[in-house]
């Protein structure tokens, strides 16, 4: 295994960063990890998957028990640039709070990144392609952490907003 620094630790978890920072070795883990929880079921689509990833987290036997990935997009044609936000975590590894520890420590670490640019995305978008996140105590959680709901997308998914510099008006 590969000695990455560990940004924060959640229970028995430890979330680490490693965005644009992967080994083969650790491409392969997160094929296999996604494979094996039926998270992503294409290999191939996997293998590309591993370029977007942001945070794992490892439970105390330092097995992948959880990822957010990242990637760059509009949501509009000619709108601003924002990152895209997924997250999975292994079924026996959902305990309550860690999507949100996962949550935080990508956004922290990309409202960093945004600082030192001048291109930088303006925020991170979520879509709520999971079902249990559209109830009234999921939405008030997301809007208590700052994210804002923009409405649906074509797939009726719920779609959030937290801006790097919210505007103070």
């Amino acid at each position: 295994m590969n000695i990455i620094e560990t940004l924060c630790e959640f229970k028995a978890f430890r979330i680490c960063w490693i965005f644009d920072s992967l080994s083969t070795e650790m491409k392969v883990d997160l094929v296999k990890f996604w494979l094996t929880n039926g998270a992503i079921i294409n290999p191939e689509e996997a293998w590309r998957r591993t370029l977007e990833v942001g945070c794992i987290a490892y439970n105390a036997n330092d097995e992948i028990v959880g990822v957010s990935s990242i990637y760059r997009d509009r949501l509009q044609p000619q709108g601003s640039v924002y990152w895209f936000y997924r997250t999975f975590i292994r079924p026996d590894s959902r305990v309550l709070g860690l999507n949100s520890r996962i949550f935080d420590t990508t956004f922290n670490q990309l409202l960093v990144m945004s600082s030192r640019v001048s291109d930088a995305p303006c925020g991170v978008i979520v879509v709520t392609e999971n079902a249990k996140l559209e109830s009234r105590g999921s939405m008030l959680r997301l809007q208590r952490k700052g994210l804002e709901r923009l409405g649906n997308d074509r797939r009726g998914m719920s779609v959030w907003c937290k801006s790097f510099h919210p505007i103070i008006g």
